[in-house]
């Protein structure tokens, strides 16, 4: 397997123009909207008000919609395209879904930190274990991308939860990942409040076909 300098990784280092500006404003207001929707008690003319100016918002931008964040992009390879990470699910500032997740380093595997809100609640004041086991299966595969020196894709993926993940406080996400034989390997990870570890994780990782990575090949039928 290849050096771990030959896969990408995205940092806070890249290029905001005034376009990125622009979207990720966007992406915050609506990460606003859900925020405020998931808790509301607002009474029913203030709800028919709001999604009528929602729907008027998805009119404007529906024109300018494309049908994937890969569009215009030469997919996933040795060097990503800004907007792959911009839009990303689970990184992206430009992705209103995203909690979204910081990387803070990939010296050795990966560590992240996130900070759940209530759009991400489970139990009472406690994190959601699908948004959890999602976390893990992001930061497992930048982690094994790093070892193999290409992108890899959750073959299987067990959780821990060993205890509650609580809202409202900064997460830290720790991954490590190790050939196994073949096109597999093996990734180890843990999540938690400072020191502590609410969840553990451990999968296995299959390296992604170079059909697997290219926007402009067809998938599944």
């Amino acid at each position: 397997m290849t050096s771990p300098a030959t896969f990408p990784v995205p940092g806070p280092d890249r290029e905001v123009t005034a376009a990125t500006r622009a979207s990720r404003a966007a992406a915050d207001a609506a990460r606003r909207v859900i925020g405020a929707l998931v808790v509301s008690h607002a009474p029913v003319e203030v709800l028919e008000r709001a999604a009528a100016d929602l729907a008027a918002v998805a009119a404007r931008l529906e024109p300018h919609a494309g049908t994937s964040r890969y569009d215009g992009t030469g997919g996933l390879g040795p060097t990503l395209d800004a907007v792959i990470v911009e839009r990303h699910p689970f990184l992206g500032d430009s992705h209103p879904g995203a909690p979204p997740l910081r990387l803070v380093t990939a010296d050795e595997g990966v560590n992240a930190t996130v900070t759940f809100d209530a759009r991400h609640e489970g139990m009472p004041q406690r994190a959601h274990g699908g948004w959890i086991a999602a976390l893990f299966d992001q930061v497992v595969g930048i982690a094994a991308g790093r070892v193999a020196g290409r992108p890899a894709m959750t073959g299987t993926l067990t959780v821990r939860y060993v205890a509650p993940t609580p809202l409202g406080r900064e997460l830290r996400l720790c991954a490590t990942a190790e050939p196994a034989s073949g096109r597999t390997l093996r990734a180890h990870a843990t999540l938690g409040p400072g020191e502590a570890v609410t969840a553990r994780a451990e999968a296995v990782l299959v390296l992604a076909r170079g059909d697997r990575l290219d926007p402009r090949e067809p998938g599944p039928r």
